[in-house]
């Protein structure tokens, strides 16, 4: 789990950026979720990544949506 807490929005006085990254086993792969958030605007993606062919190729799934800040945006690969 990397965690590396950057800061917060107290009161809309203090605005400093927050960043969350977590990993975790699941099945034969490893499922993940980030999530950011910055002067209103907030970010958060999920995905899952696994190998195959006795470990020689691997695939990554991943989709996220960005918002806030009057803009909404959706990504995938």
């Amino acid at each position: 789990m990397d965690c590396q807490p950057q800061g917060l929005n107290i009161w809309g006085v203090i605005t400093i950026p927050a960043y969350l990254r977590i990993s975790v086993p699941l099945g034969t792969g490893t499922a993940s979720y980030s999530g950011s958030m910055s002067n209103d605007r907030y970010v958060n993606m999920a995905g899952y990544t696994d190998t195959f062919n006795d470990g020689l190729d691997s695939y990554s799934l991943n989709a996220g949506l960005n918002s806030g800040g009057g803009l909404t945006s959706a990504t995938s690969d």
